[in-house]
C-alpha cells in the first residue's frame, strides 16, 4: 500500500477538506482502492465524506473493543472507503491513547490487518500539531503533505513540521518525500506572495 499523511502544525488550514477532496479525486482518476483514515479525535472527516453525526462507529471504538477495522470501513463510492475516528467519551479516549502509547507500531499493525491491495492508496488525516496519532502516521507514511495558509502563523510553524518529518520519516528507507500545499493564497497580499516565495 502507498501511504500519504496530510499534516499541519495548526488547525483551520483546510487539512481535512484537502484529504476528502484528494481521496475522491484519486478514487475517480486512478481506479485504485483509496482509503481515507481519520486519526483526528474531532472526527470531522466523517462529516466531510457524508456520514451523519449519528454514526458513532470508527477506529477508536473498534480498537477499544478489539474489533476488526474492516468492520468499520464505510464505502463512500466504488473504490473509495472511509475509516472514521468515531465518537468516544473522554475517558475512553484516554484509555485508547494509553493503549496506542504502549504500542509504537500500532498503526502499522492495524493497517496490515486491512489486507488492502498492494497498489491501494491510503490517506491519513492527522490532528494539528505534534500528537500521538501524528507520530504513528509519520512512522508509516511514504509521503507527507503539509498544509499551510499563506499567513504568518503558518509560516511560524514550518520549523516544527520540518523537525517532525526529519525525526519520524527521514531515517526510514521507505520514506519518499514531504511537500507543502499553500491553501487560501491571496496573490493580492504582499505577505501571501512572500510566503509563497519562501
Amino acid at each position: 500500500m502507498n501511504i500519504l499523511t496530510i499534516a499541519s502544525a495548526k488547525g483551520g488550514v483546510g487539512k481535512t477538506t484537502v484529504t476528502e477532496n484528494l481521496a475522491v479525486a484519486l478514487a475517480r482518476r486512478t481506479g485504485r482502492t483509496v482509503l481515507a483514515i481519520d486519526l483526528d479525535p474531532q472526527n470531522a472527516l466523517a462529516l466531510h465524506m457524508g456520514l451523519g453525526p449519528h454514526e458513532l462507529r470508527g477506529l477508536s471504538r473498534a480498537t477499544l473493543a478489539g474489533q476488526d477495522w474492516r468492520d468499520v470501513c464505510f464505502e463512500r463510492q466504488p473504490g473509495l472507503y472511509l475509516l472514521p475516528y468515531g465518537v468516544i467519551t473522554e475517558e475512553d479516549r484516554a484509555t485508547l491513547e494509553a493503549h496506542i502509547s504502549a504500542r509504537p507500531n500500532w498503526l502499522r499493525e492495524q493497517l496490515q490487518t486491512l489486507h488492502l491491495p498492494e497498489d491501494a492508496l491510503v490517506l491519513l488525516d492527522t490532528p494539528p500539531g505534534p500528537s500521538l496519532y501524528g507520530r504513528q502516521a509519520l512512522g508509516v507514511t511514504q509521503w507527507v503533505m503539509v498544509v499551510l495558509l499563506a499567513d504568518a502563523a503558518s509560516y511560524a510553524t514550518l520549523p516544527l513540521m520540518q523537525r517532525l518529518v526529519q525525526t519520524h520519516c527521514a531515517p526510514r528507507t521507505d520514506f519518499i518525500d514531504a511537500f507543502y500545499l499553500l491553501s487560501q493564497l491571496n496573490s493580492g497580499r504582499q505577505l501571501s506572495q512572500d510566503i509563497l516565495r519562501v
